[in-house]
């Protein structure tokens, strides 16, 4: 029977070649050509095409209908294989040897995938050189391996996941780069610390759309010993597309992965750290080294604007006189702004910040309506942070950093850290600053005293000689002035001491020297300066101290204001110190100063290092400026005399 039916199929299988043979045959012939087209055959030809075709289908049909039987039955055979291996029914030798190597091979392939991708990463933890570099190949290298479309990283930051990095998709199809805890399927990953597939990403309704297009995705939290740090996304523009396993892989990954973010970020910060150290420790040993207000200064704000990427950064001292806050040091800033600038206590943010003691942070000036417009400011900038110098009890001053975006927090800490450095810094210049006043300054005029004077007339010399210039010395004399004294009291002259060394001071060069000889005698040194160019110069202070009016009238007597005793003492508060004690005298002290003379004159002698062509030294500049000012005198007073003039009588 079994040879019949396999003598039967053998025919069959010969017959049915023969249909299909012939029929493809004949549309090839038809197709080159070489027969007529079909419509041109005859009946009979036509009848016999017919069956043919009619014979291929039906053999295709049979054949479709053997191979069939033939699977189902290999497939039966297969399962009673299986059931009786289960139940050891049959010997080992019977077992499907094919079956257990492909479950083998299948297993292998796994587990060696597992491992290329577990060394890739952890290849890429010990070579990345920063947190940004291990994100970014991490996600690539998952995204192949475990063939996803792209891949996100979101960490964790006051409580809001904020993505940080992301493969095999472009930003403008990230819709979504932050979410908060329990928000979205990425918020609810984080908030419960559960991983999960989600075969259809719109049929859950958990889901915020992120990225365009995304239909399937795996959700796995990152955390490491028991820190949440964020949430690893792999997603894939079809749906059902990842499987079980690949969720046990990405979570056996993510361990490794969150402790590698973990570590990385602890040395970043440790590397921050070290360099915040470093800057310090640099700042402090530059300030240390320099006790001048204005290399203290300059330094702290060098240093500041390089941390910051400012724009510009200003330095403000408090004027006590004035009671404003005044530029002192800058960068970045033109001398036209610098001159402009002063603030109120109070006013603007700089002023905000010196009267609330408190550092503040603008990140938008154009939105901030206490934001004061200096309109000569050229210098475009955003964000402002003004930083007080000095503590909650005494403020000096004001630092203003100025940036084109507002600093981080790591950035103000830092900053507010160097500036409580660079206040004490300059506390104790401003302290050396002052003691060297009262090393080298007249207390009462606060001009420079006979000690400096000497010093700076010898060093003054030898530079002239060396550079072969020229150099005038000016002695002056205010005339009558014991006669002032003893009319009106030593304040009266004291005050107008002061008076003539402010107009002084106020017109000469900042490289001339003025100071206090002794009593009402003043002193000039003018380097680069020739005996006539003096004589123009002293000309033109004599009439102007000679206009100036020396008379308080009863009037300021009666509205003065009583002054600090502790402030330093100025012109202006000595004249209030002055009107004050005055003002406790009887009434005829008052009707008595009224009557004070409104005019002062100065007698002045000149002598310079090339009189008459004779090279002189310091003992014989010194008396000549010495005759030529008793030569003045003895003109009248009120006169500019020269040693020249007394050598040409």
């Amino acid at each position: 029977m079994l040879h019949k039916k396999s003598s039967f199929s053998k025919h069959w299988l010969y017959i049915s070649s023969i249909f299909v043979i012939m029929s493809l045959l004949t549309m090839l012939l038809v197709l080159v050509e070489l027969l007529p087209q079909p419509n041109e055959w005859h009946l009979l030809w036509r009848s016999i095409y017919l069956m043919l075709s009619l014979g291929s289908i039906a053999t295709i049909i049979y054949s479709f209908k053997i191979f069939d039987k033939v699977y189902r039955s290999l497939e039966n055979i297969y399962r009673d294989n299986l059931y009786k291996l289960d139940n050891n029914t049959f010997p080992e030798e019977s077992i499907s040897a094919m079956y257990i190597v492909s479950k083998l091979h299948k297993y292998i392939d796994i587990v060696t995938l597992e491992s290329q991708i577990l060394y890739d990463t952890a290849l890429t933890i010990h070579t990345s050189s920063s947190l940004q570099e291990l994100l970014d190949t991490v996600m690539a290298r998952i995204n192949t391996h475990l063939k996803g479309d792209f891949a996100l990283v979101f960490l964790l930051e006051d409580n809001h996941l904020q993505l940080v990095a992301s493969a095999n998709v472009d930003e403008k199809f990230i819709y979504k780069t932050s979410f908060r805890m329990g928000e979205g399927l990425v918020g609810y990953a984080i908030q419960e610390g559960e991983a999960f597939l989600t075969e259809d990403v719109q049929k859950d309704k958990r889901y915020i759309k992120c990225v365009a297009g995304c239909k399937s995705q795996l959700t796995i939290p990152l955390k490491v010993y028991g820190e949440k740090l964020g949430v690893l996304v792999l997603g894939s523009y079809q749906s059902v597309h990842f499987e079980e396993k690949d969720l046990l892989l990405l979570k056996t990954m993510s361990s490794e992965i969150a402790l590698a973010i973990n570590n990385t970020k602890l040395t970043e910060e440790l590397r921050k750290e070290k360099k915040r150290v470093d800057t310090l420790y640099e700042t402090s040993q530059q300030i240390a080294a320099s006790i001048q207000i204005d290399q203290v200064m300059e330094i702290g704000l060098k240093n500041l604007s390089h941390i910051t990427d400012a724009t510009s950064c200003s330095l403000m001292l408090f004027d006590e006189e004035d009671e404003l806050l005044k530029i002192k040091a800058s960068r970045g800033l033109s001398q036209e702004t610098v001159a402009n600038i002063s603030f109120k206590v109070g006013e603007g943010i700089a002023g905000r910040a010196f009267q609330e003691r408190t550092p503040l942070l603008v990140a938008d000036v154009n939105e901030d309506r206490q934001f004061k417009i200096i309109p000569c400011q050229k210098e475009g900038f955003k964000s402002l942070y003004a930083i007080p110098l000095g503590s909650k009890k005494k403020c000096i001053g004001v630092i203003n950093i100025a940036t084109n975006q507002p600093l981080t927090q790591e950035k103000c800490n830092l900053v507010e850290t160097l500036i409580s450095q660079l206040s004490m810094s300059i506390k104790n210049a401003l302290l050396h600053q002052s003691m060297q006043n009262l090393a080298i300054r007249d207390e009462l005029t606060g001009l420079y005293n006979h000690r400096y004077f000497q010093q700076s007339l010898e060093k003054e010399i030898i530079r002239a000689k060396r550079y072969q210039r020229d150099l005038s010395l000016i002695l002056i004399d205010i005339d009558n002035f014991k006669k002032h004294n003893d009319s009106y009291g030593h304040m009266v002259g004291d005050h107008i001491l002061q008076t003539v060394s402010t107009m002084l001071q106020e017109n000469i060069r900042d490289s001339d020297i003025l100071a206090r000889y002794g009593g009402d005698e003043l002193v000039i040194i003018l380097p680069e300066t020739n005996i006539e160019m003096a004589r123009s110069l002293m000309e033109r202070l004599k009439d102007k101290v000679a206009k100036h009016s020396f008379n308080i009238s009863s009037r300021e007597v009666a509205s003065t204001k009583e002054t600090n005793p502790d402030e330093p003492t100025t012109a202006s508060s000595f004249k209030n110190q002055l009107i004050d004690w005055l003002n406790k005298k009887s009434i005829s002290f008052k009707n008595t100063f009224d009557q004070m003379p409104n005019q002062v004159t100065l007698s002045v002698g000149i002598s310079s290092l090339r009189d008459l062509d004779e090279p002189v030294n310091k003992e014989m500049l010194m008396k000549r400026a010495d005759k030529a000012l008793l030569y003045a005198k003895e003109k009248g007073k009120n006169q500019v005399a020269s040693w020249c003039d007394m050598q040409s009588k």
